[in-house]
């Protein structure tokens, strides 16, 4: 921005000012108060201005999947639940971070959205697929008989990505896990 001009000169010419009470020349045309009026205005005009590029670069500093919600889950299996979500007293205290579906050893476990496949292998000697959705979400599913997904794979809402096995303690069903943005939810609220 321009630096504004400097009283003492006007027009090339020095005017000297020997009081506060000298006037100052201005522009005859120009009455006083449409000058204050534009000030104003400019002032008005610029803050305006601010505050819009502030908002811009805060939403420039959203997650990307902040623009879409995430998607509403299907049962992976045709069962009951059979234990349900049990929310822990701290980050790594007691509780049970997902539900489990009473389901015979065997049963066709579908991906519950559609999204990507972010792991497929053995956790502490399950199997378990994990797929990364829009949204922020993430469901898990854990001690499967067999995989039928690699790591990497697209995968749309319904497609059998594996068969179950056991849920908990020996009891038979799957194991279903969900997190938003990195923390665990309770899967029935989706």
């Amino acid at each position: 921005a321009p630096l504004p001009p400097n009283p003492l000169f006007l027009g090339g010419r020095r005017q000297a000012r020997l009081s506060p009470r000298t006037p100052r020349v201005v522009d005859a045309t120009e009455p006083r108060g449409d000058r204050r009026d534009r000030r104003v205005v400019r002032t008005w005009f610029r803050l305006t201005c601010a505050t819009v590029c502030a908002l811009v670069g805060l939403w420039g500093t959203a997650p990307a999947h902040a623009q879409a919600p995430p998607p509403v889950l299907v049962p992976p299996v045709d069962a009951a639940l059979a234990r349900a979500w049990l929310a822990p007293g701290s980050e790594f205290g007691a509780g049970h971070r997902g539900v489990d579906f009473d389901a015979v050893a065997g049963t066709p476990v579908r991906a519950a959205a559609a999204g990507t496949v972010r792991f497929s292998g053995s956790v502490g000697g399950f199997r378990a697929v994990t797929i990364a959705h829009s949204g922020g979400l993430e469901t898990t599913y854990t001690r499967l008989a067999d995989v039928g997904v690699s790591t990497g794979a697209a995968v749309t809402s319904g497609r059998w990505i594996g068969t179950t096995s056991e849920a908990h303690d020996g009891r038979r069903g799957l194991h279903l896990g969900v997190k938003l943005d990195g923390a665990y939810v309770d899967p029935e609220l989706y």
